[in-house]
């Protein structure tokens, strides 16, 4: 069975929809939907999808200025193998691959660290 809105009894829920259109739908396969659904089929390797008909769609991390934030992607045998973390102390971008090690750092000044953690030029590679 497809939820197609979330109805105002949830409220005590903490979901709030004040306007009159679908602003969730989960489906019979629990892949989640925020925004209008343009009809299209939804990709089956996708477990949420973001839709806005006529503008950008964005997607914001936000956190105290000494937390970081980030996208982790893992599997059942480690949570976190890899990711992508904004270290808001450091105004830096990182990038971490194997076991979650660090492979690629954008640090506030731009430069672009492959294999290093502290580049000193627009572009250092560690390594070979």
């Amino acid at each position: 069975m497809a939820l197609t809105k979330i109805s105002r009894s949830l409220l005590d829920t903490g979901i709030s929809d004040s306007s009159d259109a679908t602003a969730i739908t989960i489906d019979s396969s629990e892949r989640v939907l925020i925004g209008t659904d343009s009809g299209d089929s939804f990709n089956s390797d996708a477990m949420l999808r973001l839709q806005r008909a006529g503008d950008r769609v964005f997607i914001q991390l936000k956190t105290d200025a000494d937390q970081n934030s980030g996208i982790l992607f893992g599997d059942v045998d480690d949570d976190v193998e890899c990711a992508i973390e904004y270290e808001p102390a450091n105004q830096a971008l990182t990038l971490s691959t194997g076991n979650n090690n660090e492979a690629l750092r954008i640090d506030s000044s731009q430069k672009v660290g492959i294999g290093t953690t502290s580049p000193t030029q627009k572009l250092e590679v560690a390594g070979n």
